[in-house]
């Protein structure tokens, strides 16, 4: 009687660890056959990157503060920054 007990045992438990193994098997390959997510697919749709010469951060070209500087464009990531810039250069003329 204790032969066919620890036989039904043996047998259930074998069966838990095929369900587990077979549903970690399953997600891992949906994790692998899903498109990216949101935040890695996502586009920038601003073209090019340029550096804002006050900060050196680097935004997309179509999102970024533009101005004509000494007939040269320059690119800033806010005009916060574009105005910091604009005083330090006065402060070094």
């Amino acid at each position: 009687m204790s032969m066919i007990l620890r036989f039904i045992f043996t047998v259930i438990v074998l069966y838990l660890i095929f369900r587990v193994l077979k549903r970690i098997l399953r997600s891992a390959e949906k994790k692998k056959n899903e498109p990216l997510s949101n935040a890695c697919s996502r586009t920038i749709q601003g073209g090019d990157l340029v550096q804002d010469p006050c900060c050196l951060t680097y935004i997309p070209e179509g999102e970024a503060y533009k101005a004509s500087i000494g007939g040269e464009i320059l690119y800033f990531c806010s005009e916060a920054c574009f105005k910091k810039y604009q005083m330090e250069r006065k402060e070094k003329s």
